[in-house]
């Protein structure tokens, strides 16, 4: 492949060794689906305080009822929107980095071997890699635990499909990085 088609196509990269997934294919539909998700919760909190404004006039008695549920609304329709926010720009910067990455990239095929499982909340699988390939007779060894990674401990989800087996990846010198492409 050459380096031009592999800089113009980031939906082949399913994730970087050092920072996990990368949902480049979809970058739209994450941040159009972040803003509908923000949209409706600001509609839904405008709607609560309305429910509830109509309780306190029926019902002036209930000022505490009002206040926590007031607040309840608030919380809860912040927090899901921030978090999702959250997610959205640390994906944008990754995907800066991969741009980067790209450069002088090139892609080769290797050998991911799983080092570890374990499982967030008992039933999200997070994996621990290895990858293994050869550059022009140089043997390269990395892994997903790496100084400056997001998970210091190296484990991140749905790598477990590309371990023990031939995978191909895209290799930046330049940078160290290695990217893991889809099948």
């Amino acid at each position: 492949m050459k380096k031009s088609e592999i800089q113009d196509d980031l939906s082949r990269i399913e994730a970087s060794l050092k920072y996990g997934n990368f949902y480049g294919e979809s970058r739209k539909k994450i941040i159009g689906s972040y803003l509908a998700l923000a949209l409706f919760f600001f509609a839904f909190m405008i709607f609560a305080v309305i429910m509830l404004s109509v309780e306190q006039v029926k019902n002036p008695n209930t000022i505490e009822l009002f206040v926590g549920g007031l607040i309840s609304f608030i919380i809860m329709c912040t927090v899901v929107p921030i978090t999702w926010l959250i997610i959205v720009l640390k994906n944008e910067n990754l995907r800066k980095k991969i741009l980067l990455w790209k450069e002088d990239a090139i892609e080769v095929s290797a050998y991911a071997k799983k080092l570890g499982v374990k499982y967030w909340c008992g039933c999200i699988q997070l994996t621990k890699l290895q990858i293994e390939f050869n550059i022009e007779g140089v043997n390269y060894i990395r892994s997903s635990e790496q100084p400056g990674s997001t998970r210091k401990d190296g484990y991140f989800p749905k790598l477990s499909k590309y371990a023990d087996r031939k995978i191909n990846i895209l290799y930046s010198k330049k940078y160290d990085e290695v990217l893991i492409l889809k099948d």
